[in-house]
């Protein structure tokens, strides 16, 4: 059996006024009860109820605005045993449930049966005819789902323990599982955006990139504005010795008891084994955000990493044999599949890093999609990875000179593992530069300014100094310091903020979080906000800005980073926090996207799409936006009910 039972809460795009009026009278209470109704404590309004009833309850508050839980939770309808909240491939499908700490479960739908009314409140605080329950002083139900011990590889299906590479294909399961929610969370936004343009133009637009964007990428350093730092990158101290011991490793085939060339070819094979397999951990290093060598020195190793180079090699060979059968067929078309193959080998050797998976460095179709999101940069990136494929032969004539003797050998392998290092750190440079695009995860994301002056930092040095002592006291009392001297300094204040966490000054770094967030939002660095948002979160769960007009700044920041139940946690109770904001139009716009194309909850984003109309009909974005949204979400419900 289950019960309803509410918690103040008011579901977005409804008017609080109104909602409190329409519970007051269904539960027949005094205007006086309803501070204590809406106090935040749960309350049961209903219990002894089956699935089907508290379904009817839940369906028929949701309308009026009322957010309640079913205790015990219903039972959801996906099926699904990956930790990782995976969209189905197909845009169309409904999801018949949303994450549980978004928003409460709701249907368009109307009821099969009519909900009696007035519904009878069971609570003894606010009925005191009604015994005093233990229930009530209980803590709101937990709506966390139970640790998964299994999961299933979202590429092949096998099940298995739980783990992060797959035991079948070797693919990385949850950043496989995010670049496919992505790819459909994208898809859904484009089919409602085109929909929306066809209702009002009376066609759907032709080329979608037309359309206007709601997301706007990172921004980060271009590639090409990077480019003397890929050449410094195997001079690295990690790199640069490992590059030395590999290329005097050639020495060995003197050694080998073997004859003349083999031993020299088994040396210079496993030295190119070696040097590949230490080129595929640096891109993949690069392509989730750790772009120094501190950085990636602290990043965990992957054995499951270490046969990437067979794979490479396994596609070019299955590529070299398409080509030679084509060719054998048709010389014209045989040229046309080699040069396709060439101008792809980039994005081949992307897709090996990302996935894992030699099936997907041989898929065509990943190829262009990264061409794709890479867009045109992606000719600059194979002009200047063709132009360093012959970095080798072009130095040698330089290096004549030198070619003499023993050394020569080691010379020649240095200089080609040296370019392969430069080749693989910028490939992963652009797997980072356009991830959001391509849906790949990264671990962090560096907000750079190209031609930055460095200026002298003493304060730092001497809060260096004093940590380095092991005074951590003295390091915050002069980070303290230098923070009140230099308020718009972001280095200094991300420097205070992180001494406080380290001294473990909890209520001092949410205090100063609050201000911190406000200087980050007004300076637009909105990958450090949502990264101070979530870290404060982590500390006090109910951390928000200090400014009203920050929510929405925030939020938007929060939504383009993919930290899409954070923004919905941050979005709530806002207009009842903030009554008459202009804000809360937008902010309850983009609670409806969310919900639609993220969690596919269309039946919750009609509602506040629908509120939204009556209650401000005649604002600018519910003209521009919200109408054509909703227009949309009907006609492609109306399309898939047809």
């Amino acid at each position: 059996m289950h019960k309803i039972v509410f918690s103040g809460k008011i579901l977005p795009g409804h008017d609080p006024a109104m909602v409190r009026d329409k519970l007051l009278s269904m539960l027949g209470l005094p205007p006086d009860q309803a501070e204590r109704l809406f106090c935040g404590k749960p309350r049961v309004l209903k219990k002894e109820l089956s699935a089907e009833e508290a379904k009817r309850y839940l369906d028929h508050l949701a309308k009026r605005g009322i957010a309640v839980d079913i205790d015990p939770p219903l039972k959801a309808a996906s099926n699904s045993s990956f930790p990782t909240l995976i969209i189905d491939a197909e845009p169309e499908a409904p999801v018949e449930e949303a994450p549980k700490s978004a928003v409460p479960s709701t249907t368009a739908e109307p009821c099969a049966k009519p909900v009696p009314l007035p519904v009878k409140v069971v609570d003894a605080v606010v009925s005191p005819a009604a015994p005093t329950t233990a229930s009530l002083a209980a803590a709101p139900i937990t709506l966390l789902e139970p640790e998964l011990k299994e999961v299933i590889c979202p590429k092949c299906g096998e099940a298995q323990p739980k783990r992060t590479l797959c035991r079948a294909c070797s693919t990385d399961m949850p950043r496989f599982a995010a670049a496919q929610q992505e790819a459909a969370i994208e898809s859904r936004r484009m089919r409602i955006e085109e929909t929306a343009v066809a209702l009002s133009s009376g066609r759907f637009a032709s080329n979608p990139k037309d359309q206007s964007r709601c997301h706007v990428a990172p921004k980060i350093t271009p590639f090409w504005e990077r480019l003397p730092k890929f050449f410094l990158f195997p001079l690295q101290t990690s790199n640069l010795i490992t590059l030395i011991l590999l290329s005097l490793s050639s020495l060995l085939a003197f050694f080998l008891p073997l004859p003349s060339p083999f031993d020299h070819l088994l040396v210079q094979c496993l030295i190119m084994l070696a040097g590949v397999r230490r080129a595929f951990v640096k891109m993949d290093a690069m392509s989730r955000g750790y772009l120094g060598e501190d950085e990636q020195a602290l990043m965990p190793s992957d054995p499951q990493r270490v046969n990437l180079p067979w794979k490479l090699l396994g596609v070019m060979i299955v590529w070299g044999i398409v080509v030679n059968i084509v060719g054998s067929i048709s010389v014209v078309l045989g040229y046309l599949v080699w040069a396709f193959a060439s101008v792809t080998l980039p994005a081949a050797v992307m897709a090996l890093s990302v996935t894992n998976s030699f099936f997907s460095g041989l898929n065509p179709a990943l190829w262009v999609r990264i061409i794709r999101g890479v867009g045109k940069p992606y000719a600059a990136l194979f002009v200047f990875l063709t132009l360093l494929s012959g970095g080798t032969s072009a130095i040698l004539p330089l290096l004549a000179p030198l070619l003499r003797g023993w050394y020569a050998l080691p010379i020649i392998d240095f200089s080609f593992l040296y370019f392969i290092y430069v080749m693989f750190a910028m490939m992963g440079y652009v797997l980072y530069q356009y991830h959001w695009e391509l849906g790949v995860q990264v671990d962090r994301v560096h907000s750079e300014a190209s031609g930055a002056a460095v200026q002298d930092d003493a304060g730092g040095d001497l809060i260096a100094q004093l940590i380095a002592n092991g005074d951590i006291d003295a390091a915050l009392a002069a980070a303290h310091e230098q923070h009140l001297a230099e308020p718009e300094d972001l280095k200094v204040q991300e420097r205070y903020h992180k001494l406080l966490l380290m001294a473990e000054k909890n209520d001092r770094a949410v205090n100063h979080g609050r201000k911190y967030l406000s200087l980050l939002l007004q300076k637009k660095q909105g990958d450090s906000a949502v990264a101070l948002f979530r870290r404060m979160r982590e500390i006090e769960p109910a951390f928000k800005p200090v400014h009203p007009e920050e929510f929405l700044k925030l939020a938007v920041e929060t939504h383009r980073c993919r930290q899409y139940e954070a923004a919905l946690a941050l979005m709530d109770g806002f207009e009842q926090k903030y009554p008459g904001n202009a804000d809360i139009a937008p902010i309850h716009f983009l609670t409806a996207r969310i919900q639609s194309e993220v969690f596919r909850r269309d039946d919750i984003a009609r509602q506040i799409l629908g509120a939204l109309c009556e209650r401000f009909p005649g604002h600018a974005m519910v003209v521009s936006e919200v109408a054509p949204y909703l227009r949309a979400l009907d006609a492609i419900r109306q399309g898939a009910a047809g």
